[in-house]
């Protein structure tokens, strides 16, 4: 009867459609980083890459970051939003589908780097639809410009900060490894 449900569509219908906060403009208002808000809390206090070395950016700087804002809208779409109920499946898929999480320098376009994540995305058992669908949601976060990347990278780092508050046994060694140089990256 479910199964029945599920390939006719109709359990659609019992669902509630997520609406993701990219997508609502009211998102670049500063004051509603609060406590109720459904916007994710930005991190507070960060200090600008400038204070943090006296070295230029990495010329891969602006592909990594489109590369992580692809993974961070995948596993949003997957999870249908919901990422506090399963926050160890959404960091390990957020691991599983980035490289620069791993260190690895990648290629140097965005363009690149988003295709290979695409490529891990469907090999760790995401649609290819689904893959290619999120593209369009990281132009979203990108048009959002300054607010939209520091709302994300701020959800990705309190997404790690709870896989790991939450469920300490969940990760081997290397993962919560993982885990914390990430969430060092996005700080």
């Amino acid at each position: 009867m479910f199964e029945a449900a599920v390939t006719s569509g109709e359990v659609q219908t019992l669902l509630e459609p997520w609406t993701p906060w990219w997508k609502d403009r009211r998102c670049l208002i500063l004051d509603l980083n609060s406590e109720e808000s459904q916007f994710p809390q930005v991190l507070q206090g960060v200090p600008a890459l400038s204070q943090l070395t006296k070295s230029q950016p990495s010329p891969y700087l602006m592909s990594h970051l489109v590369e992580v804002l692809y993974c961070y809208v995948l596993v949003m779409r997957r999870y249908n939003g919901d990422t506090e109920s399963e926050s160890h499946e959404v960091v390990n898929l957020l691991l599983d589908v980035s490289d620069v999480f791993h260190g690895k320098v990648g290629a140097s376009s965005p363009r690149s780097n988003v295709n290979a994540a695409i490529q891990r995305a469907v090999q760790k058992s995401c649609s290819r639809q689904l893959a290619v669908c999120v593209v369009s949601d990281v132009v979203c976060i990108l048009e959002l410009q300054q607010r939209g990347v520091e709302l994300a990278l701020s959800h990705i780092h309190q997404l790690f900060s709870k896989a790991l508050a939450d469920a300490p046994g969940f990760a081997t060694k290397s993962v919560k490894s993982l885990c914390l140089k990430a969430s060092k990256k996005i700080e």
